[in-house]
């Protein structure tokens, strides 16, 4: 069975092929026939020997596979087959006709296998090609020419003959042959082709002349004009025993009206990393590697010159590099100042996040430092209650302290005392006994005096019309006192031993005023962040210093979230100091990050 198959080999590039049709017009071309009594064993084999047909461009192979070899061969893919094609096309050694080939065909019966191919020039028309390169090189070629001056000669005789076929690429009917970049198409256009036929002709020429030179596919863009990479076709050539690239299509810009005389040299024999800036190639280690900087090794100062290459004007580009590079220096120095002052405003706004927390550090150091002293001192000392360690936060009002206390204990005896014999005189049945009341008057002293314990509310019990069980609720609640302080005194004792504890560097949040706020105006606390609302009431807290009792206060939520205000719901007494706390329980509204330590603050009414 044959099988046929259109082909764009890696190192075809911008060919279009035709309509399929029987393979039997493929070769009608050509009848150049290859054969060899050779029994191909294995795919190395197999690309030899196809490379030798190619070299000279047969139309018809036929090879025979041994018979081991044959059930592998009819198991390749076409993808396969193509690359084994390309593979042989290398081993030709002549990148003419493998450039040049259209499409291919192959079958297999039995052990043969016939390969056909098919290429864009006829045979007649690969003859004319031959004859006019002989006459071109014959006529631009002089005697005792270096290798150099006959590059440079093909290169102009290309570029000045030549144009690209713009019109054929537009219309879908491109040129791709040396011939049809040495004559007139059928339809009258002269010396047109796309850049197969630049680089076929270039090749063609250039081995004409001596010299050594192969076809190099890949693809090409332009950077400036933001173009994306296109299948491209160029060559490469040896000089003086070093490979350049040289790119014809490149050199030969398209110009309306067209100018013949008009020659550029911007892809005259460059190295491979002068190509690359805009040039990718296939299968690269295919061919000899450009290393070679030509105005490095060029002796002939005319050639250089003319192709805008000499001392003089490389001198120039270096000035204009090293002045481009001075322009970059300065261009990074000033990128370097925009950046340390960006970092200057970036360190002068955490500057103003971090004063106020600085100047609440400065503010009272001494007393802070006591509070924090006194606060740990809660912790491990248990035995001593809050008042005593609250009292020694301030030395200086110790004395007016130890007073007041002495003066409540006083009030509180006389108070009990009274409240025992009116409810003796109402006929208590807890006091019927003789020296019952004594007994009591007697211990409820000995609780106050050693104990410094607070006393139930009497007004809570004590009305006018109370019943003589409420009133004896007093005297039991009273009796039950045994030393130890009320749950509300040890709640805020907890709160105070917990903020103790923390050791954290900071918080994020800060008063907008002092360490001191006046509590009988409503008062403001900012914080960088929006705090959430979730239970606001157990995490922000106002308790008197002296009784550890919480004081009731109204908490809500301004500024997009970001202050809570706290406003008085109540009387505070002027004659005590009370103490601001803010849990470290606290968190944003999105519940991502949370207080980074317990605030809290000494509050004078």
């Amino acid at each position: 069975m044959i099988k046929t198959k259109k082909i764009m080999l890696a190192i075809i590039m911008t060919a279009v092929v035709s309509s399929y049709g029987n393979i039997a017009v493929y070769a009608e071309n050509r009848n150049q026939v290859y054969s060899s009594n050779i029994e191909v064993k294995n795919y190395n084999q197999l690309t030899d020997e196809l490379g030798k047909a190619l070299a000279n461009g047969a139309t018809d192979v036929k090879l025979n596979l041994e018979q081991s070899f044959v059930e592998e061969f009819r198991k390749t893919d076409e993808k396969y087959l193509g690359q084994l094609l390309t593979e042989a096309g290398y081993k030709s050694k002549n990148d003419y006709y493998i450039n040049e080939m259209n499409r291919y065909g192959f079958g297999v019966s039995g052990k043969e296998t016939a390969f056909k191919f098919d290429y864009f020039e006829t045979v007649e028309e690969t003859e004319k090609v031959k004859i006019e390169v002989k006459r071109i090189i014959k006529d631009i070629i002089k005697p005792n020419m270096s290798e150099d001056e006959k590059v440079k000669a093909i290169h102009d005789y290309i570029v000045t003959h030549v144009q690209y076929d713009i019109n054929g690429m537009r219309d879908g009917n491109e040129a791709h042959t040396a011939y049809s970049a040495l004559f007139t198409d059928k339809a009258g256009e002269p010396h047109e082709t796309v850049c197969q036929g630049y680089a076929l002709l270039f090749y063609k020429m250039a081995t004409e002349a001596g010299l050594e030179a192969r076809i190099m596919t890949g693809n090409a863009f332009s950077k400036s004009a933001n173009q994306k990479p296109q299948p491209h076709a160029w060559n490469l050539i040896k000089i003086n025993d070093n490979w350049y690239q040289i790119d014809l299509t490149w050199d030969d810009p398209i110009m309306n009206p067209p100018n013949t005389n008009y020659k550029r040299y911007d892809y005259f024999n460059l190295s491979d990393k002068e190509m690359q800036k805009d040039h990718t190639y296939n299968n690269p280690e295919k061919f000899p590697k450009c290393n070679t900087v030509y105005s490095d090794v060029v002796t002939n100062e005319a050639i250089l010159k003319e192709i805008g290459r000499s001392k003089s004007n490389k001198d120039a580009v270096l000035k204009k590099d090293e002045e481009k590079s001075k322009d970059i220096i300065e261009k990074n120095k000033l990128d370097e100042a925009k950046k340390k002052l960006e970092e200057r405003k970036k360190k002068l706004e955490e500057a103003k996040i971090l004063k106020p927390l600085k100047e609440i550090k400065k503010l009272q150091d001494e007393s802070k430092a006591r509070l924090i002293e006194e606060l740990k001192s809660l912790e491990e000392e248990k035995k001593k209650s809050l008042v005593e360690d609250l009292k020694k936060l301030e030395e200086d009002k110790k004395s007016q302290i130890i007073s007041d206390i002495k003066k409540l204990k006083e009030d509180k005896i006389s108070e009990v005392i009274e409240t025992i014999e009116k409810l003796a005189e109402d006929g208590s049945e807890t006091l019927k006994e003789d020296g019952k009341k004594e007994n009591l008057i007697d211990k409820i002293k000995k609780i106050i005096i050693e104990k410094d314990i607070k006393l139930p509310d009497r007004k809570k019990y004590i009305k006018k019309d109370e019943s003589i069980y409420e009133k004896n609720e007093f005297i039991n609640s009273v009796l039950k006192i045994n030393g130890t302080e009320s749950k509300e005194v040890l709640d805020a004792k907890q709160i105070i031993a917990k903020a103790s504890k923390k050791e954290k560097i900071q918080f994020w949040g800060n008063p907008n005023k002092n360490h001191k706020t006046e509590l009988n105006h409503n008062f403001k606390i900012n914080f960088n962040k929006k705090v959430s609302a979730d239970d606001l009431k157990s995490k922000v807290i106002i308790f008197n210093k002296n009784t550890g009792h919480k004081v009731d206060i109204d908490i809500k939520l301004t500024n997009e979230g970001k202050t809570i205000e706290i406003n008085k719901n109540q009387q505070f007494d002027y004659d005590n100091q009370y103490v601001l706390f803010i849990s470290d329980d606290l968190k944003d509204s999105g519940n991502n990050s949370a207080l980074n330590k317990v605030i809290i603050m000494e509050i004078d009414c």
